[in-house]
């Protein structure tokens, strides 16, 4: 009798401390995305609760992803990973893992332009522009400046 009360409080702590059994609901999916960041197929980012590790999550889902994955990119330190992988596996066998936080897809991201501005490559110099002459001062103080030589005249 003695013997079997440590470990029924041992078998309870340990069933408390990791999850056991799949969730009955799926975790958050957050599946962003527009005309100018369009969703990248099949990549997703996978945030995992604090404290569960990889293996655990291996365990879980009954693979190992790094073998199974088109890609694979663990950030430790964050406790996440990105991975391209089918969305049926995704959104099927992954999100009910209990150990995981939340999924989000993966986009493009849009360019660092503001909104208000043409996402179109603009050519720097116009090709009617006239060929510019540099001087090294003015005014006293020593800096390069460019000026229209059409000026000049």
């Amino acid at each position: 009798m003695k013997a079997l009360l440590p470990l029924v409080a041992f078998g309870t702590t340990l069933s408390s401390a990791l999850p056991s059994q799949e969730r009955s609901t799926p975790c958050p999916y957050h599946k962003g995305g527009t005309a100018r960041e369009p969703l990248l197929k099949d990549e997703y980012t996978v945030e995992l609760n604090p404290g569960y590790t990889l293996e655990e999550h291996y365990d879980f889902i009954g693979f190992d992803l790094s073998a199974k994955a088109k890609k694979f990119d663990v950030k430790n330190r964050l406790n996440m990973y990105g991975v391209k992988i089918d969305e049926d596996t995704m959104h099927n066998i992954i999100r009910y893992d209990p150990g995981v936080l939340r999924v989000s897809h993966n986009m493009v991201l849009g360019s660092e332009k503001p909104w208000y501005k043409k996402y179109t490559l603009v050519n720097e110099t116009d090709a009617d522009d006239e060929p510019q002459k540099r001087w090294s001062r003015q005014g006293g103080m020593f800096h390069y400046s460019t000026g229209h030589i059409n000026e000049w005249e």
